[in-house]
């Protein structure tokens, strides 16, 4: 029996059994996105949507879709706050200048990184590494 067929019939026979099934289907989608995801974002530095979107072989406006129903959050909000967390960590852990660790971060510019952290977190790159330090002297 095919798929088509299956489908058909579940309508056909029972609506309800038609919605766990794509209960089902949306769990399985759910899944596979975040194992895409997962993998592509440890193959590769600072991912954009379009590049995922395209890996994930959808549109960038499918995939944006599908994140925010499988997720409850938009792809680019999520994608923010990863760079966003591993920039702070860059700035605790490493001596590299404000504009360095931004630019590695994929932020375009220095006021670019320090404004998005200042409107997330309250906190400019130097407030976040005066503070870290004044952790590790107590």
């Amino acid at each position: 029996m095919s798929v088509n067929n299956t489908v058909i019939d579940l309508i056909l026979r029972n609506q309800t059994e038609f919605n766990t099934w794509c209960d089902l289907l949306r769990k399985y989608e759910a899944y596979g996105m975040m194992s895409f995801l997962l993998s592509a974002s440890e193959q590769t530095d600072n991912v954009s949507i379009n590049y995922l979107s395209q890996r994930y072989g959808v549109s960038a406006a499918y995939f944006r879709q599908l994140y925010r129903e499988s997720f409850k959050a938009t792809a680019k909000k999520k994608m923010m706050n990863v760079r966003m967390a591993s920039a702070v960590l860059q700035l605790i852990e490493s001596e590299g200048s404000i504009l360095d660790v931004g630019l590695d971060a994929g932020y375009c510019s220095a006021s670019h990184f320090t404004n998005d952290l200042k409107k997330e977190l309250g906190l400019t790159p130097s407030e976040i590494r005066r503070l870290e330090s004044i952790l590790y002297e107590s």
